[in-house]
């Protein structure tokens, strides 16, 4: 190192950050104490703000993003003495899913004794409100 001052931890640390920034070589380097901590500073704000955008970014394009696909047509059936609705749904992604969960509400329509309409939502008991594994289609 040019210009190190023998046994100087300020010296080597400095030029440890310049160096991973490639600020020390060539002709312009800081030429004091006052400007390698200013310059350091500057680097050092400078990674750190690289860092968090870029893990900001990663973290919003690698969602996943469930894509399921729904039957055309829901059946009413009787099962087990019951009235039920099935309603299929398959993984449309290309991916296996995990730990799926699903709930369903049911928005029913109903006139009051004075002949207003009512809006009541229901929610739904589902068979299998969880999916720890759901697979491709």
């Amino acid at each position: 190192m040019l210009n190190a001052r023998p046994g100087s931890f300020g010296d080597l640390y400095f030029f440890s950050i310049e160096t991973l920034a490639t600020v020390g070589y060539g002709e312009f380097t800081p030429a004091n104490y006052y400007g390698h901590v200013i310059a350091s500073v500057e680097i050092l704000t400078g990674l750190t703000f690289t860092a968090v955008v870029t893990g900001l970014i990663f973290i919003r394009f690698s969602k996943p993003k469930p894509k399921l696909l729904f039957s055309d047509y829901a059946v009413i059936d009787h099962n087990g003495g019951e009235e039920t609705l099935t309603i299929r749904i398959a993984n449309g992604h290309m991916t296996a899913l995990s730990d799926v969960r699903a709930t369903l509400m049911l928005l029913w329509l109903e006139r009051d004794v004075d002949g207003s309409v009512l809006r009541r939502i229901i929610d739904v008991t589902l068979e299998r409100a969880v999916m720890p594994f759901f697979p491709l289609t």
